[in-house]
């Protein structure tokens, strides 16, 4: 499954005001032992903000899946969550810090159209909320995924130097 977005129509998506909220709540965990908190504190997270938002929530979880690729082939949550905002079914997304929803600037620009287009916006437990119609919001975005992205290569470099000099 690859997320289905209809670049030739994204200016044209009618918003129906009427829509009732849903904050889709998208939790990632690449490996066991990742510092970003496991699945189910994320998951904890993003209830206390649907409480806190006085709306109903959905849970979509990628367990053992990386967000460093050019692709979401990897992701089938994530494709979901993608499909289920472009049916205007989620209309608020929340994620414990923003690297769980890219560290990879190629699949950044798929979230960041997809999340402006349908007027989504991203509570994170990190970073507070993300406008991706906000200048200034999505300038300090694609800063953090830049570092994060760089993050992913460096660490990639380091855990192939070790294994080569064993």
């Amino acid at each position: 499954k690859t997320a289905r977005i209809n670049y030739k129509m994204m200016e044209k998506v009618i918003i129906d005001p009427n829509r009732p909220r849903k904050l889709g709540v998208y939790a990632r965990q690449s490996r066991t032992k990742e510092t970003s908190g496991s699945i189910d504190d994320q998951i904890k997270q993003g209830n206390h903000q649907a409480e806190a938002l006085g709306i109903h929530c959905a849970v979509y979880k990628d367990e053992g899946e990386s967000a460093a690729y050019d692709t979401l082939d990897n992701r089938p949550a994530f494709i979901q969550l993608i499909k289920d905002i472009e049916d205007q079914i989620i209309t608020e997304v929340f994620v414990y810090d923003e690297s769980r929803l890219t560290r990879n600037q190629t699949t950044k620009l798929i979230i960041k159209k997809t999340f402006a287009l349908y007027k989504v916006k991203v509570y994170t437990k990190i970073e507070g909320v993300i406008d991706f119609d906000d200048s200034d919001n999505e300038f300090m975005s694609d800063i953090r995924t830049l570092f994060a992205s760089k993050f992913v290569k460096d660490s990639s470099k380091k855990i192939k130097g070790v294994l080569r000099n064993r």
